[in-house]
């Protein structure tokens, strides 16, 4: 264990996701696939790439890449999104993209 993990354990290093995504997500994580996801506003530069969060799963992720956004149009998976959540998300100048896997 390095340092930074050990920090973020002492600190509880914490991140959640929209109920609503919760099956999904943590059925990706086990299956060991990469999940994306669009962080916004207090989010907004708060997850670092090769850090270990804690997640409402039980298991810890760890964050393979944050791409900095200017807008939800440069998101790769863009057209998969609702209507609701590009109108949400259209509101945002600052946006990071985040992918995450399991740790271990």
């Amino acid at each position: 264990m390095n340092l930074n993990d050990y920090l973020n354990i002492l600190f509880e290093s914490k991140i959640d996701f929209p109920k609503n995504e919760y099956i999904s997500i943590k059925k990706d994580l086990k299956e060991n696939k990469i999940v994306n996801s669009i962080r916004v506003d207090k989010e907004y530069n708060q997850y670092k790439k090769g850090q270990i969060y804690s997640t409402p799963f039980k298991f810890n992720i760890i964050i393979v890449d944050v791409i900095k956004l200017k807008n939800i149009k440069e998101y790769k998976y863009f057209k998969s999104l609702s209507n609701t959540q590009i109108a949400y998300l259209e509101k945002f100048d600052k946006l990071d993209w985040i992918k995450f896997k399991k740790e271990g």
